[in-house]
C-alpha cells in the first residue's frame, strides 16, 4: 500500500481505508510527477547549456536540492536523471551518480 503525502508517496504498513489508497490519478500525485518532470527537464537540459562547467554544476546542484527531499553538500549526478517524484529521495555528503541514474520507485526507505 502507498500513502499520498504532499505530492509524494509512502508505503503503508497497515490496511488503509479506500479514501487513502494509492491512485496514480490523484491530483497531488499528478502535481508531484509534473513538478518532478519539470525539474528533471531543467536538470537534463543543463547538459546542453552554453555556460562554464562550474556554473553548470552549481545550477544542477540547486535543481537537485529542490527536487530531492534531503541532500548533503557536494552532490553531483551526471545527466540524464529520471525520477517519479523525487521528494522522497535522500542523498548524503559527496554523493555521485553516473549517467542515466534512475531512482524508481522513490519512496522513503527505512
Amino acid at each position: 500500500m502507498l500513502l499520498i503525502f504532499s505530492g509524494c508517496v509512502q508505503r503503508l504498513t497497515i490496511a488503509s481505508p479506500p479514501e487513502r489508497r494509492y491512485t496514480p490519478l490523484a491530483p497531488d500525485l499528478i502535481e508531484g510527477r509534473s513538478r518532478a518532470r519539470q525539474l528533471t527537464g531543467e536538470f537534463n537540459a543543463s547538459l546542453y547549456g552554453d555556460v562554464t562547467s562550474g556554473k553548470t554544476a552549481h545550477q544542477r546542484e540547486i535543481i537537485l536540492k529542490n527536487l530531492f527531499g534531503r541532500t548533503g553538500h557536494s552532490i553531483y549526478i551526471e545527466p540524464p536523471l529520471f525520477v517519479d517524484y523525487g521528494c522522497n529521495i535522500s542523498v548524503g555528503e559527496s554523493f555521485y551518480a553516473n549517467f542515466q541514474y534512475v531512482q524508481y520507485p522513490d519512496w522513503r526507505r527505512h
